[in-house]
């Protein structure tokens, strides 16, 4: 199995310490809560993970800039934190294109708020990762909302 592992906490050293022994394909972190960027980046390398940085609809994308050349992958998550079917942050797209015309190689995800009307917009600017929860789960049918994702991803 390959974990990703996306730490939404506060004490992120105590949790990179505690899933560094599964040693995930990736750990993301928040940008937000990050006292020393570099530090952290490095104890998750150290780990023989993947570093990922993530930042939240409010955090300008200035505030990652000086740590893409050291990160692995980049996640948007779209929404506040919170309860899931919120709507995506219509400044996403924007942000992602932003990234993307300075970092060409950089894998970029989004997560929060993505549905398969926003999919091709979000896969125009530059993602290469979509994460859906409530697109498939809230569905009347996950698995044609399944297939309508897919389809749209592979198109």
């Amino acid at each position: 199995m390959k974990l990703d592992i996306h730490l939404m906490v506060r004490d992120v050293l105590a949790a990179v310490a505690a899933w560094q022994a599964v040693v995930p394909v990736r750990m993301t972190v928040h940008v937000e809560v990050l006292r020393d960027p570099p530090a952290v980046l490095e104890q998750i390398r150290a780990a023989g993970s993947e570093r990922g940085l993530a930042l939240g609809p409010q955090t300008p994308v200035e505030t990652v800039q000086p740590h893409l050349r050291e990160i692995d992958f980049l996640l948007f998550v779209a929404v506040p934190p919170g309860r899931s079917g919120q709507r995506l942050d219509p400044e996403t797209p924007s942000r992602i294109r932003t990234v993307r015309q300075q970092h060409p190689r950089l894998p970029i995800g989004v997560d929060g708020g993505v549905t398969a009307v926003a999919v091709p917009e979000l896969l125009a600017a530059g993602a290469t990762t979509i994460t859906v929860a409530s697109a498939l789960f809230g569905a009347l049918d996950p698995k044609v909302a399944y297939a309508e994702l897919k389809q749209l991803v592979e198109a």
